[in-house]
């Protein structure tokens, strides 16, 4: 091949060119020489710009259009969801039942709004998720908070603003529990023996008689020779810890706080201080029997934040050594048995509390439960105390089973097959009232003839059934409680108000009969009941602020002064009445409700020590009769039966009933959160 050949010539060209372009920098310098080309001709060509395809900007203008519908759907939403600051004047027009899904669908948007954790309140975006902020479910008091924040105006910070110190500190350290302690007990963690002997009576009387989780004279008989023992002496400490809160003796309280509620803390310390690593150690009866106590003692007291975890992990203790199946028990001994099987659905009623409690779901499901209900055992038999007690105890566990169902069908998000929010119809709420209602009407005989108030003992067992009964049929209602935003209301809405406030007046009367008018010292009830007084005085004055724009009822004020008098009575003993007592006085100060002057004054005399605290015994506003249940029982029939007149369609009620109230208030949901963070810890700021 020829030298001269021009195509060989042309290659060497194209490759020197190569070289010089693979050093070029003109696309940093352009239009500027490069680098590298400052003495020879640059070769550089400036890239052409590239043309998306038709298809792709298509697309992108579609989206875009998508956006700009949307954020047109947000503004409407606002517009139309603009909180109320002053109640209603205008009266409320009740529709028929094929009215019944007025205002009960979920909007979309809003829904998704609120899980992102957007502030739809002033119409601008925010993420409101900071660390260590507890949740509160909607099966929690939540939502009766926020509906009276529409109702009157009262905004988080003020419904905590008129706490007393005494009732709201978050914790005590005690200087003389040593923060190191041996695992074994000492004569000195006991104190006193006469003191100890009368406090293990008081518990056995007061606690194990409502939640028969120990056999009297078996567990007597075992103190002297186990007491030092860690497992037994940690079960023994928090049973004083119990036994002192219902003692008058001074020796329990905390040196230079003479507050009841604060009767047992020290027990409760050091018990704290020897229990088990539940991460490490595998439980035994009396670890899971403590941890039940050690729940007790906080709900009554100033940690009860803390019981969903001390509950939480009391189960997986529990499911560890197989507490929750039959078939592990073949080859333990009756007693043991039976005690494991009382330890079990003590467990299975606190679990259902503090799902309500908290607003959660239950831990312990009935489909994985195989255990036998517990049963009288040995010298039980002649004990006819303990025979009460064990019928009560077992007719609580089916009410509560009832009471469970309610927290997974009108409480729990569910979906359909095809992942669509699944409706509740008020097939499904009759369904549960028929189940509410047959537990009522059979009640044993034995329980009914407390009724008379003969028997003390069986009496106060007869009220603590009613009043859990009264109690769980408002957690079936309270989420159809009308919308205080909407002019109108569907008669589903009207009759779930109505049954709450006469389920609250039943509990109210119940409770001023025992406390206020009989002076009898209440047996131990779960905090579900507990907190009966305080929740049905906040819905009776949701109920009170409702009738305001139709024909007032000036009966409600009477229950509602009555409610504020059972906390009175009951908070010294537990702190959480106290707290409560505070929050009702700041949302009756912000509600237009015509109170009895002279009671408020007194009320705010009485919180701030300038009268007597028995001022307002004397004082007992009269209460007409509260409805019974029969009546109740009526109003949902009414409804069943225009329902079945129009058509079945009309009575879907929408996704857990009445949509959350936050997503459409000026303040967070973790606001609210926060309140009930603060009730249950007595500290924390919003």
């Amino acid at each position: 091949m020829s030298s001269k050949n021009p195509n060989k010539k042309s290659k060497i060209t194209r490759a020197k060119t190569r070289k010089k372009k693979i050093r070029c920098n003109a696309d940093q310098t352009y239009p500027e020489k490069c680098t590298n080309c400052k003495t020879i001709e640059c070769t550089y060509n400036e890239a052409n710009r590239g043309y998306h395809n038709p298809s792709y900007v298509n697309e992108l203008e579609s989206k875009l259009k998508q956006t700009e519908n949307l954020l047109e759907d947000y503004k409407r939403l606002l517009e139309k969801h603009q909180p109320i600051q002053e109640p209603q004047s205008t009266p409320i027009n009740h529709t028929e039942a094929a009215e019944m899904d007025d205002g009960f669908y979920v909007d979309e948007m809003s829904e998704n709004c609120r899980k992102m954790g957007c502030l739809l309140g002033d119409g601008q975006r925010k993420h409101t998720h900071p660390e260590k902020q507890r949740f509160f479910g909607k099966a929690s008091m939540r939502g009766l908070i926020e509906r009276l924040n529409i109702y009157t105006g009262v905004s988080p910070v003020t419904l905590l603003s008129g706490k007393r110190p005494q009732y709201w500190q978050e914790d005590f350290v005690l200087d003389d529990v040593p923060s190191h302690p041996t695992a074994s007990y000492t004569d000195n963690d006991f104190g006193p023996n006469d003191l100890v002997k009368e406090i293990i009576d008081l518990y056995f009387e007061k606690v194990n008689s409502t939640l028969p989780l120990l056999n009297k004279k078996r567990f007597k008989n075992e103190i002297s020779h186990r007491k030092y023992e860690r497992g037994f002496g940690t079960l023994l400490i928090l049973i004083c810890a119990l036994g002192a809160q219902y003692s008058n003796d001074e020796r329990v309280m905390v040196e230079g706080h003479q507050h009841q509620f604060l009767a047992g803390f020290r027990y409760y310390s050091i018990a704290k201080s020897k229990m088990l690593d539940p991460v490490m150690d595998v439980a035994t009866i009396e670890d899971i029997q403590a941890l039940i106590l050690l729940q007790i003692y906080v709900q009554k007291g100033m940690h009860s934040r803390s019981g969903w975890m001390i509950h939480g992990t009391s189960i997986l203790l529990a499911q560890d050594i197989g507490l929750h199946l039959r078939w592990l028990n073949a080859n333990i001994e009756p007693y043991d048995l039976e005690l494991r099987k009382r330890a079990f659905y003590s467990l299975y009623l606190m679990d259902r509390v503090q799902a309500s409690s908290f607003g959660r779901q239950v831990l312990l499901k009935d489909n994985e439960i195989s255990v036998d209900l517990p049963e009288i055992y040995g010298d039980e038999v002649q004990d006819m105390s303990t025979n009460y007690s064990l019928l009560y105890f077992k007719q609580l566990i089916q009410l509560y089973k009832i009471h469970g169902q309610i927290i997974q069908t009108i409480y729990k998000l569910r979906k359909t097959s095809n992942g669509d929010d699944l409706l509740i119809t008020l097939t499904d709420i009759a369904s549960l009232n028929s189940k509410l209602n047959k537990w009522l009407t059979e009640l044993p005989k034995q329980l009914l003839d407390g009724r008379d108030g003969k028997d003390e003992f069986v009496f106060q067992l007869f009220c603590n059934l009613k009043l859990a009964f009264h109690v769980v049929q408002i957690h079936l209602y309270k989420t159809f409680l009308p919308d205080p935003r909407s002019k109108t209301t569907s008669s589903f809405r009207f009759t779930s108000l109505v049954i709450c406030a006469n389920s609250s007046r039943s509990i109210i009367s119940i409770y001023r009969n025992l406390i206020l008018e009989r002076g009898m010292q209440h047996l131990w009830v779960d905090p579900m009941v507990a907190w009966g007084p305080f929740s049905a005085t906040l819905i009776l004055i949701i109920s009170a602020c409702e009738s305001m724009k139709n024909d007032f009822d000036a009966s409600v004020l009477e229950y509602i002064q009555s409610g504020i008098q059972i906390l009175r009575v009951r908070e010294e003993r537990e702190v959480l009445n106290g707290r409560a007592v505070d929050m009702i006085m700041q949302i009756l100060k912000s509600a237009d409700l015509p109170m009895d002057p002279s009671f408020m004054q007194a009320q705010e005399n009485l919180s701030y020590g300038t009268s007597s605290a028995d001022y307002f015994l004397p004082h007992l506003p009269f209460l007409d009769t509260p409805p019974n249940q029969t009546e109740n029982e009526q109003l949902f029939e009414d409804l069943l039966g225009q329902a079945q007149f129009h058509s079945v369609d009309a009575a879907s009620l929408g996704i857990g009933g009445t949509p959350p109230l936050d997503n459409v208030m000026p303040d967070t949901t973790q606001d609210w959160s926060n309140v009930l963070g603060a009730f249950l810890s007595g500290g924390g700021t919003l």
